[in-house]
């Protein structure tokens, strides 16, 4: 019974997908950037690693660098095989410096941040 149970888990652990790894991000606005503007924001990253495709980021936003920092959807997106993203949304007043963070994935390593991003 014992070497059923030790065939299965091994068999779980191979056939288990893989996880990203991302190392590092970079964010800036590709559209938008503005305090004054009330229309669409852009922000686009660019991460580096391993695997891309299988990992999901997040934007944040804070009224100042220090934040606190807050989700700007519940939304994530997928990064693209070769680790690109972009974010699309409405300007609020409230925003004012963003950032992107690795989503939850399940793999236990700390999450990923970009550098932060503020309006002008």
């Amino acid at each position: 019974m014992k070497i059923k149970l030790l065939i299965i888990t091994a068999a779980l652990l191979i056939a288990s997908p893989s996880f990203a790894d991302v190392t590092s991000m970079k964010a800036s606005f590709g559209a938008g950037g503005y305090k004054k503007n009330t229309g669409k924001v852009v922000v686009k990253v660019s991460a580096s690693g391993t695997d891309l495709g299988a990992d999901s980021v997040q934007i944040q936003y804070a009224s100042t660098q220090r934040g606190p920092w807050k989700n700007v959807s519940n939304r994530t997106r997928l990064l693209s095989d070769t680790g690109y993203a972009s974010f699309s949304f409405a300007n609020k007043k409230s925003y004012g410096c963003f950032r992107v963070i690795t989503a939850r994935n399940g793999n236990d390593l700390a999450d990923v941040v970009s550098n932060k991003i503020c309006e002008k």
